[in-house]
């Protein structure tokens, strides 16, 4: 993963300059979603360390409203799969 995130350089990366690489790459695919949960009411975060970089959009739902949850969910796998 180094190599592929290095573009061929010969310097080894750290740790930090790993994670960076790796939420620049990962920010390139989010950027096609963002827009479109953030209108929906999402809030966006990212998280970083020695394991993993991830971005995570969340937002609160309505558990006592489970069929409407239901719906959310299945429009939002259609949404992604067609993507």
């Amino acid at each position: 993963m180094q190599s592929l995130l290095s573009d061929g350089t010969a310097e080894d990366l750290g740790s930090d300059e790993l994670a960076k690489q790796a939420k620049f790459y990962i920010q390139q695919v989010v950027s096609k979603y963002r827009e479109r949960l953030v209108e929906d009411g999402f809030s966006e975060r990212v998280e970083m360390n020695d394991e993993y970089v991830a971005v995570f959009f969340e937002r609160p739902v309505d558990f006592n409203n489970l069929s409407e949850l239901e719906q959310l969910i299945t429009r939002y796998r259609r949404q992604f799969a067609a993507t």
